[in-house]
């Protein structure tokens, strides 16, 4: 999932490594953090801006690295720092990171790609959103809501009158979907279109969707 101009995600969940250092630090900086949540014994709620002063404080050195260089050279000099430092420098939706720590000796985010002979080795670190919010009037124009509106009531994503609902991703989609197969002209498609460019990309996660609109 890309970080890049992120409205969408209020909640993401990543993983630390037990067994890597830099993983262990920035999973013991968090720990101590008064102001974050312990839900289980390897299991912690830390707000965005709390992550971002803790990578600020302790991480300098790293984030002044990785702004000197760019493109692919920075993918492999890459750590969790980055990946985290990235998720709350461009998630500007961001509330909450929840963090588990894999304890298995075995787990690597070393992914191998090419042949034996030409192969290349990466590092991979996912995001994966669990909760996201999907405000209407920050894609359409007062003169397209009353449309969108009508399609989120037609769907019951939205009952009538209501300012906002929470529906499973994968159901929004599926609704908008069907009601684009049933009713295919240019507006509509139009409309559709928009809540899938945004919302496509979250769809294997499957996150609690917040839908908010207005009426005029």
């Amino acid at each position: 999932m890309s970080t890049q101009n992120n409205k969408f995600a209020e909640i993401v969940d990543v993983i630390l490594y037990r067994y890597n250092s830099v993983d262990s630090k920035l999973w013991g900086l968090i720990k101590n953090n008064s102001r974050s949540r312990t839900i289980d014994k390897d299991i912690i709620l830390v707000s965005r801006d709390d992550l971002r002063n803790i990578i600020i404080n302790n991480f300098k050195s790293e984030i002044n690295k990785f702004r000197s260089i760019e493109g692919a050279i920075v993918y492999k000099e890459a750590n969790s720092i980055y990946f985290m430092w990235k998720l709350v420098e461009e998630m500007h939706s961001l509330s909450w990171i929840k963090i588990n720590l894999n304890k298995n000796a075995a787990y690597t985010r070393i992914v191998t790609n090419g042949d034996l002979e030409n192969s290349t080795k990466t590092l991979k670190f996912s995001i994966k959103t669990i909760r996201g919010t999907f405000r209407t009037f920050d894609y359409f124009n007062k003169h397209q809501l009353p449309l969108v509106n009508l399609i989120l009531h037609s769907t019951e994503i939205l009952e009538q009158g209501m300012h906002y609902g929470v529906v499973k991703l994968a159901d929004l989609l599926y609704s908008l979907d069907l009601y684009l197969s049933l009713n295919n002209t240019s507006e509509v498609v139009e409309i559709v279109s928009v809540f899938m460019d945004i919302l496509e990309d979250y769809e294997i996660d499957n996150p609690e969707t917040l839908v908010v609109t207005d009426y005029e």
